[in-house]
């Protein structure tokens, strides 16, 4: 995993310890900015209930686009030929205590889609890319590994991971994923597949956020059902592999209300793993 944000993100999303803010767009130009009420579905808060969950709240522009969540001042800055996202907040030491942390990371922009991020993450800078087939995305690359997307039509179905670095000593994992969709169409404001969902590193799974833009390509056309991800097996310690399933529920406007979904991890030998099976629920409000 590159970076923290993705765990922090993870954890105030599960525990929302934090209070909430609005922050305002900090950007100076109207350009470059992704489409975000395509529809008129356009999400207010995202609700995980229960004990531990919590409220996932964005921000709007007058433009429709993503400017904040509200979580470690999440913000947005939008220009005509980048994306600024930076972040502040405490998270947790191995030891028990908290850290202060600050986070930034420059998305640029050509043709008006994400083509390379530098990230700033109290350390050195991350730099890693994205390239496009026409308007689909077709990789994700760093310096390591390199993920490449097969569409099928309006969806994407397959992506295959390599190591484009391999680094002497330690062990790259090499995996395919394997798409399914259902027949509901992805239109809210927001991607669901890759904003909610555990899609793919392809979209720059460690930093979802990138994806809150509408900036990285043509979505795919309808809501995912079940991804299989197989991994190479590795000498020393085979990989099992896992698969995550989705269920929706619709309301007569034909808007998701809620996700449930179930995560399997499986053996090599294809035998279900039953106390690592996953459970989850996402509720969406809109406004």
């Amino acid at each position: 995993m590159r970076n923290k944000l993705l765990f922090l993100v993870a954890a105030a999303f599960a525990a929302m310890t934090l209070p909430s803010c609005d922050p305002a767009n900090p950007g100076d130009d109207d350009e470059g900015a992704g489409d975000g009420d395509k529809t008129g579905k356009v999400i207010a808060k995202i609700t995980v209930p229960g004990e531990g969950g919590g409220e996932l709240i964005p921000t709007y522009d007058e433009q429709g686009r993503v400017v904040g969540l509200n979580i470690f001042d999440l913000a947005f800055a939008y220009h005509s030929d980048k994306v600024v996202i930076t972040a502040t907040g405490e998270s947790s030491t191995d030891g028990g205590g908290v850290q202060p942390f600050d986070y930034s990371a420059t998305a640029a922009l050509t043709g008006g889609k994400i083509t390379s991020v530098t990230e700033d993450d109290d350390g050195p800078d991350e730099v890693y890319g994205f390239t496009y087939n026409g308007d689909r995305l077709a990789t994700h690359f760093d310096e390591r590994d390199t993920y490449t997307a097969t569409w099928t039509g309006d969806n994407v179905t397959k992506v295959v991971s390599s190591a484009s670095n391999p680094v002497p000593g330690i062990y790259q994992t090499v995996y395919t994923e394997v798409f399914e969709y259902t027949s509901y169409a992805n239109d809210a404001n927001i991607d669901l597949n890759t904003c909610l969902l555990s899609m793919s590193e392809l979209w720059g799974d460690n930093d979802i956020f990138l994806t809150w833009t509408n900036l990285m390509g043509a979505r795919c056309k309808n809501l995912v059902s079940k991804i299989t991800t197989t991994a190479k097996p590795h000498e020393q310690e085979p990989q099992m592999y896992t698969v995550f399933e989705y269920a929706y529920t619709v309301d007569k406007d034909g808007r998701v209300t809620k996700i449930v979904s179930t995560h399997k991890h499986y053996r090599p030998d294809g035998t279900l793993i039953a106390d690592e099976t996953d459970t989850g629920t996402i509720e969406i409000t809109y406004k």
